[in-house]
């Protein structure tokens, strides 16, 4: 239950994994062997895109994005509370049309091969999207925890 709950770290770690070896591969090629492995540089780029997008959104879920509160800190307690329940429903809205974009220019993109290996480029959307949908629900279930927290 763990693994699926931490979804997110576990296939960023994967993706740090795949570029790591990508790399790793690439570099001793070149050095060793008489054919260059071209093909390492595009699945490293690849899996580099899974570590930013679907990392952020673990770094969402474990609240490690940098927040000011500044001003908020010094609002009482109901008001804070209405204010984080604000931006949780915003960022939910706005993430979750940024997944929509994701996937509106993925389709598009589905046609368009890679250069090296011919996959479809949309692959790299597919990252996006699946990070920035993940930050959506976790800021939608924040804000629902926020509503049904008893106020004190």
């Amino acid at each position: 239950m763990k693994a699926l709950r931490n979804w997110e770290d576990n296939v960023a770690a994967l993706a740090l994994a795949v570029v790591f070896v990508a790399v790793s591969w690439g570099v001793l090629a070149r050095y060793v062997s008489p054919r260059p492995a071209v093909w390492s540089g595009e699945v490293a780029t690849l899996g580099f895109a899974w570590i930013v997008f679907v990392g952020a959104a673990a770094g969402a879920r474990h609240k490690l994005h940098i927040g000011v509160d500044l001003v908020t800190a010094r609002l009482p307690q109901a008001a804070q509370r209405g204010i984080a329940i604000g931006v949780s429903l915003f960022l939910a809205v706005a993430l979750a049309y940024i997944a929509w974009l994701a996937i509106q220019i993925g389709i598009k993109s589905y046609a368009r091969p890679t250069p090296v290996l011919r996959l479809p480029s949309s692959i790299t959307h597919a990252a996006v999207f699946v990070g920035f949908a993940s930050m959506a629900v976790g800021s939608l279930r924040d804000a629902i925890h926020l509503l049904k927290a008893p106020q004190s």
